[in-house]
């Protein structure tokens, strides 16, 4: 398979269950001190936050992505094949206006000073921080990937996947269709291999794993030929047989999701011919797609 063959066949992949895991396991040394509540209803319908950290009391996090952290933090993420758009910004701000709103009615039981915005990105989103910037929000870098964004109710951060330390965000970092650092793959194996919480590291490695297959392919079978213990060698011979599994499952979802990604694309704006380029459907069935739906 050629590279840009594996980054077409990607639309399929769930990527945001794979990012709420590299979440939790980015700040698992802070496990007790975090609550971490996935995929949270905001209403009655159907209406959902990725992820909805709740912070214990004063606890401090000191970590690039958490220092933000106040009681209620909403964190909302844009898979590879996505972006945070102008529009999409204003709606995450809209939940946490919605989450306030879940609190008893009268009460301010949620109080709006205590609660922060996450937006994740792969890319620097910059059409959203020139708009900003010339609406007068002062947009700052903080850290390496982290900038925060002030002007608003709440405290915002926009993290940027690309742009974060590889050391420092070990598991948001593999996170890409473009995935180089096989000694970074290789870590988080081994991290995987000797870790009880191996639910949370298969669910990211689904992800890695299917934008990523040739890489990730080679890293397991470097990690074979290694002189390893036998529990980790019968542990990476069970990650191999996982993902032979879970192949016939993608390959059958593929199609399908291909077509659900181009209609959002289109919704957002992006011409015809990306939206080709991105999916690897027609230009005519794009037009069907968004057309006569």
């Amino acid at each position: 398979m050629k590279r840009g063959e594996a980054v077409k066949e990607n639309e399929s992949i769930s990527w945001h269950p794979s990012f709420a895991a590299a979440l939790q396991l980015e700040l698992q040394a802070y496990a007790d001190e975090l609550e971490f509540q996935l995929e949270f209803e905001l209403t009655s319908e159907p209406l959902k936050v990725d992820v909805l950290i709740l912070k214990d009391g004063e606890a401090y996090i000191d970590k690039n992505i958490g220092r933000i952290f106040r009681h209620y933090n909403v964190v909302e993420y844009k898979s590879p094949r996505d972006y945070v758009s102008i529009d999409d910004f204003y709606k995450a701000i809209a939940y946490v206006y919605l989450y306030k709103n879940t609190g008893d009615k009268g009460i301010d039981t949620i109080d709006i000073r205590e609660m922060t915005l996450t937006l994740v990105s792969l890319y620097k989103p910059t059409k959203l921080l020139d708009y900003l910037q010339k609406r007068e929000k002062h947009v700052y870098f903080e850290n390496e990937g982290v900038y925060y964004i002030e002007g608003m109710d709440v405290p915002i951060q926009l993290l940027i996947q690309d742009d974060l330390p590889n050391k420092e965000n070990e598991y948001l970092t593999l996170l890409t269709n473009q995935l180089q650092e096989k000694e970074q793959l290789q870590r988080a194996l081994m991290d995987y291999f000797q870790d009880s919480k191996k639910d949370l590291y298969l669910l990211m490695f689904h992800a890695v794993f299917h934008a990523n297959p040739e890489l990730f392919t080679e890293v397991i079978q470097t990690m074979q030929k290694l002189d390893l213990d036998p529990d980790t060698q019968k542990k990476i011979d069970d990650v191999v047989k996982e993902f032979e599994w879970d192949k016939k499952w993608r390959e059958e979802g593929s199609e399908l999701a291909k077509e659900e990604i181009a209609k959002k694309l289109f919704v957002k704006g992006m011409s015809l011919e990306d939206i080709a380029e991105a999916t690897g459907l027609s230009i005519d069935k794009i037009n069907k797609l968004t057309h006569h739906d």
